[in-house]
């Protein structure tokens, strides 16, 4: 390949499709982009229709020509060697980004975890070695901090303070494994909560907050068929907790931010302030939905059964919403610059998913996304 140009994994999932057009604004490179794919055509298919599909959400239509000019779709898998591709013919990439990862959680599946997020960085990096790539820059989490609480400086992870789930973990393993890597640049990038875009407020995930929603809202659908009057919600967890989040967008355009700087640094958090607490983002979230006003229960306080059912769905997310943690951006913000603004209103970004779950009726869907792998 003659042009100068970009390597992507995950490119077709919710960050990555965000990364993608950020690059196709702000650079002239092709951006060369894995696909799990059967073949080099169902790859181009599906890199093309998740790029066009995000282009129009997000309202950037005018990146719609770029995305079929400067976007090249290499079918693969994360796990085989060397991606099962011939990937002989590139040449040299300037950046190689490693976005692609399992969001999955849950203890009994830790192997296949492990596998993806580490296993799969594993391989990532060393197709980058093999093609030279001036950087390699993973899209990790901010959660690689565990359970730590308070103040979270931008260091490497601190596994013996333990973690809340395999998926934490696994992407701590693998920010250790990279901080050793000596043959390249290795830049870290961590997004705290990614929610919908800052200007369309859509978004193309069914994880974190928008997995929550969904889960009342699917409680809430359930009452209504048997038409029966929800009662309001009991959750344990602490009422002050203020939420690190990020909209789509910015996370990527500090993210590019980063790749095009000659910073030395190796670690970067990439996030803002909610500007209400968790409990006041639950009691938006039922409000929006037409449901009673929750109510915080105390950790010993039993419940009854639509709260104990509930409190198992969300039993993921009560990490999340229980102590407050304060990412320090520094590294970041020595590129960047201080934000625009250190603060999100939640309002828009709820009110915008509740109108789809409504208008669809399809709480599990959100345009056909699958947050197990992307790749």
């Amino acid at each position: 390949m003659n042009k100068s140009f970009d390597f992507i994994t995950g490119a077709t999932g919710f960050v990555g499709s965000a990364l993608v057009l950020e690059l196709l604004s702000r650079t002239d490179r092709t951006l060369v982009c894995l696909v799990r794919a059967e073949d080099s055509l169902a790859a181009y298919e599906r890199l093309q229709s998740v790029l066009h599909e995000a282009a129009l959400v997000y309202g950037c239509e005018k990146l719609v020509p770029e995305i079929f000019s400067r976007c090249v779709a290499v079918a693969g898998d994360l796990l085989d060697p060397g991606f099962g591709a011939d990937l002989s013919h590139l040449g040299r990439p300037i950046d190689f980004w490693h976005c692609a990862a399992s969001l999955e959680f849950d203890d009994n599946r830790a192997h296949e975890i492990f596998q993806n997020n580490l296993g799969g960085t594993r391989n990532a990096l060393d197709v980058a070695r093999g093609l030279r790539a001036e950087r390699f820059l993973q899209v990790s989490t901010a959660y690689v901090c565990g359970q730590r609480l308070g103040f979270i400086p931008e260091e490497a992870p601190r596994p013996k303070l333990g973690f809340h789930n395999p998926y934490e973990a696994s992407k701590a393993e693998t920010e250790l494994m990279l901080l050793e890597e000596g043959e390249m640049d290795v830049r870290i990038i961590r997004p705290s909560i990614v929610i919908g875009n800052s200007r369309t407020f859509a978004s193309t995930s069914t994880t974190g907050v928008y997995g929550f929603m969904r889960e009342i809202y699917r409680a809430q659908r359930r009452f209504e068929r048997q038409k029966i009057k929800m009662p309001a919600l009991r959750l344990t967890g602490a009422e002050d907790s203020l939420l690190a989040v990020i909209p789509v967008d910015v996370f990527a355009r500090d993210a590019v931010s980063i790749s095009l700087s000659g910073t030395r640094e190796r670690i970067f958090h990439v996030t803002r302030r909610n500007s209400i607490t968790a409990m006041q983002n639950l009691q938006l979230m039922c409000r929006l939905m037409g449901i009673p006003r929750p109510e915080l229960a105390s950790p010993d306080e039993p419940l009854d059964r639509m709260n104990q059912m509930l409190a198992s769905k969300l039993g993921f997310y009560k990490p999340y919403v229980s102590g407050n943690k304060e990412f320090s951006t520094a590294n970041t913000e020595s590129v960047t610059g201080p934000p625009e603004a250190r603060v999100v209103d939640p309002l828009p970004y709820s009110r915008w998913y509740r109108d789809y779950l409504v208008a669809n009726d399809v709480p599990g869907a959100v345009l056909g996304r699958n947050r197990t792998r992307v790749a």
